[in-house]
């Protein structure tokens, strides 16, 4: 098709070039582009490749007016048809996706989610995966242009991440520097300690080479800067902006242009006041080990995530031939400094003066007073009591080494800000209490369509005006295509949640809940085999444990007290628990599943929790690669604890007597050299956590 003939561009209507100058800092070169882009109806071959020399870098165009064009590009495209091919040709050269002579794509798109190189198809793949934006491009392209329409597309213009066109416009290296301006940096040491788990380098490079080249471009520059990043007052806390503190939290995620992948950096100190504190208890209650140290991550617990959570991967991806939908940590630094006004400040010395730390000093010295002695309590054998100041900080530190970690395969839409979004309350809690700012009805329907659409992947923006966010929102699900995507997911999610945890209880791992609790659990919306999707998420590590080499015996009484936690986080009924704390009360009430679709949905996952925990016990007694993960005795053990429990539920179905079950129990583990001590423990964890063994029946 040649060059389109359209309505001849003119000035931007008053009422609409108000909004372009006051949202544009760069406003002359934004109402030049929308005086140019608006009136077109049709495709315009000579303005769509002049977006791509405004949206490419060197040519000095200010960033904002860079992804502004590259939106406007993506306008272009969609109005051309599937069999434009000459067209799409000439854009997708400009754009470097195929060279100028070559009938096919370049391979590398096969990466980011398509799967095709043929021209042909991969147009229609391609149209797929920008129409998704049809919500905010249809409305600019319909002759007079609403004031809200204008809108949509401006805040649109602002999520790099959602302009699919936007990676091949903008390098690597470019959107790192960006990033890095909205950062404050300090200085810090590679760790390299893995705790003697040889997989954690096989798998934090698997992670890298799992993604696409560009996102995996990124991540390597990230990872090669010699430092420790930290939240700025340039840094941004809106949803899906390029560098995002997601409020209410104390880490950094970086979503790079045109991509559904993010990176977390973790953790990225505290926007007010010191940027790193300690704190022992909050609201009465014991603050768990991992985040006593405020705003900060302690070494020894990213190390621990890093090995468990190496060894969980590579036992799920030999058992279901396939990686598990968890982060993967890629990186991690121990902190020399902190930063401090204008420059750094060594962490002792932060921790040892008053002027350094500033407000607040006092208490975080008492409550690093608590956390040594709770250290000292722990460890009673190599307690140390040092004096002085800068002794305590020392012993603290020693124990408590601030760090910091990249992963991969993370979503800062977890579950429980999801559903809040998605509340009645939610403009209110994301508006006014998260970004402390006030909103207007067209902002807090820009938000609901926003999480909507990472929600359910690919989204129909219902008909009816927004009156109310509780009305906009129930109208969204009402809509055929969302309701059927929403039980879809639903469903999908369970399914996904119960093969994760059946994998993980078959090599006796647990998490103490953390991995499973609705903050930590999350949905993201990819685009994947060709279409958009959206899938279930598992992050924040801290307290996994699996057994690693050394480990011969399996201790259930420690081990029940974490797997019954992670139980009553998954929620589903698998123990008593307060329903509106779990994973599956959340993603009930974000999808709006009711009473049969929620059935549905527990017997999936009890189902894939079975399923899972079979296979991996299936694969760890033929797969020799599975089970040089573990010690060869705790392997050949694996199953013990089953049977043990089997008999139980047998005797307590049957009436029998529990002395004879007893007995009969002590002699069989006997039999296979179990020796006295492991015994008792398997039979006194047995009877201790025998209501939750009989929910869990469906495992035996």
């Amino acid at each position: 098709m040649n060059a389109s003939k359209s309505r001849r561009p003119g000035d931007v209507p008053a009422r609409l070039s108000e909004i372009i100058s006051r949202e544009f800092e760069h406003s002359p070169y934004a109402l030049a582009l929308f005086g140019d882009f608006l009136p077109r109806r049709t495709y315009c071959r000579d303005f769509a490749l002049r977006l791509v020399g405004v949206a490419r870098p060197g040519a000095g165009t200010p960033w904002e007016i860079r992804r502004l064009a590259a939106l406007m590009l993506e306008g272009q495209l969609l109005k051309l048809s599937a069999d434009d091919l000459g067209e799409f040709d000439l854009v997708f050269t400009r754009l470097g996706l195929k060279s100028a002579d070559g009938r096919e794509m370049h391979a590398s798109v096969l990466k980011e989610g398509y799967t095709t190189t043929r021209l042909r198809d991969f147009v229609v793949e391609f149209g797929r995966r920008l129409g998704r934006l049809g919500r905010v491009h249809a409305p600019v392209s319909a002759g007079r242009v609403s004031q809200d329409a204008l809108r949509d597309f401006i805040r649109t213009a602002r999520r790099e991440c959602k302009i699919s066109v936007a990676r091949y416009l903008f390098g690597p290296g470019e959107v790192v520097e960006r990033v890095l301006t909205q950062l404050r940096t300090s200085r810090g040491v590679p760790d390299s300690d893995h705790l003697g788990n040889a997989h954690v380098g096989v798998e934090a490079s698997r992670a890298v080479d799992m993604l696409p080249d560009y996102e995996a471009e990124i991540l390597r520059r990230l990872c090669e800067v010699p430092a420790v990043y930290w939240v700025s007052d340039d840094t941004s806390s809106e949803i899906n902006s390029l560098v995002e503190y997601p409020v209410t939290t104390v880490v950094l995620v970086v979503k790079p242009p045109g991509s559904h992948v993010e990176f977390e950096i973790k953790r990225a100190g505290k926007r007010s006041g010191p940027v790193l504190g300690v704190v022992y208890e909050r609201e009465g209650y014991t603050v768990a080990p991992p985040h006593r140290l405020d705003g900060g991550s302690m070494l020894t617990f990213l190390r621990r995530e890093s090995a468990s959570g190496a060894t969980l991967s590579a036992v799920y991806r030999r058992v279901h031939g396939r990686d598990a939908a968890m982060s993967r940590m890629v990186s991690r630094r121990s902190i020399f400094a902190v930063p401090v006004g204008g420059g750094e400040e060594n962490i002792l010395e932060y921790f040892t003066s008053p002027d350094i730390f500033g407000e607040g000093f006092d208490q975080m010295r008492a409550a690093m007073k608590e956390c040594v002695y709770a250290f000292n309590r722990k460890d009673d054998s190599n307690a140390i009591m040092l004096r002085g100041a800068f002794a305590r900080a020392a012993h603290f530190i020693h124990h408590s080494t601030p760090g910091q970690a990249i992963l991969s395969g993370t979503t800062s839409f977890r579950l429980d800000k999801l559903a809040r979004y998605l509340a009645d309350e939610g403009p209110d809690i994301y508006f006014r209490q998260g970004l402390g700012v006030g909103h207007t009805k067209g902002d807090a329907r820009r938000l609901a369509d926003e999480v909507l659409e990472e929600v359910l992947g690919h989204y129909t923006p219902p008909a009816a005006a927004y009156r109310g966010h509780g009305q906009y929102v129930a109208a969204a699900f009402a809509v055929k295509e969302n309701r059927a995507r929403a039980d879809e997911i639903f469903l999908d999610s369970l399914r996904r949640m119960g093969t994760y945890w059946g994998t993980m209880l078959a090599i006796r791992g647990f998490s103490w809940g953390e991995s499973f609790a609705p903050r930590n659990v999350g949905l993201k919306s990819v685009w994947s085999e060709g279409r958009w999707q959206t899938r279930i998420k598992f992050m924040d590590h801290d307290c996994l444990e699996v057994a690693g080499r050394s480990e011969r015996i399996f201790e259930p009484l420690r081990a029940y007290d974490g797997i019954a936690t992670d139980a009553r986080y998954i929620g589903g009924g698998l123990i008593k628990t307060r329903e509106q704390q779990t994973a599956f009360h959340f993603l009930k009430k974000i999808y709006r599943a009711r009473k049969a679709l929620a059935e549905e949905g527990k017997a999936l996952f009890r189902d894939a929790t079975r399923a899972a925990y079979s296979a991996t016990h299936d694969a760890a007694a033929r797969d020799p690669e599975l089970r040089r993960l573990f010690n060869k005795v705790f392997v050949e053990r694996l199953r013990d604890w089953d049977a043990v429990v089997a008999s139980y539920l047998k005797m307590k179905s049957n009436g029998s007597d529990v002395a004879a079950w007893k007995e009969s129990a002590r002699k069989s583990l006997a039999a296979k050299g179990y020796g006295r001590g492991p015994i008792e423990t398997h039979l006194q964890a047995v009877e201790a956590n025998s209501a939750f063994l009989e929910r869990q029946a469906f495992l035996y």
